[in-house]
């Protein structure tokens, strides 16, 4: 039987190494435990449940790609004490300055004076 090694180099879910070692995989990974570090890794985890949400190819999908995006804005928010109330609030601040995107408008160009 053939073995073949990956290299992931990533942040991943809590129980991930668990799952994969109850499978048979030899598993190396590390804890990280350094609060710069896991939020540059939780930022570029952001950017990429985004990317996944983006090519989503079903509804359900979706949903499932929103599920684990929503998992690590929560896991962001816990590392910088962030609450959902102050979420909320800068949300809502913003909705109410510069509008949401219900009503679906793109902007094309614009044109201004200079100076």
């Amino acid at each position: 039987m053939e073995i073949i090694e990956k290299e992931w180099n990533k942040l991943v879910r809590d129980n991930v190494c668990a799952s994969l070692e109850g499978n048979g995989a030899v598993v190396e990974m590390r804890v990280v435990r350094d609060k710069k570090e896991l939020d540059c890794l939780l930022r570029g985890k952001l950017v990429e449940e985004s990317r996944e949400v983006e090519s989503a190819q079903s509804i359900d999908e979706v949903v499932e790609k929103l599920a684990d995006l929503e998992t690590v804005k929560q896991a962001l928010m816990r590392l910088h004490g962030i609450s959902q109330g102050r979420l909320t609030r800068a949300r809502i601040k913003k909705d109410k300055l510069k509008g949401t995107f219900g009503k679906g408008h793109f902007l094309i160009s614009t044109k201004e004076r200079n100076g």
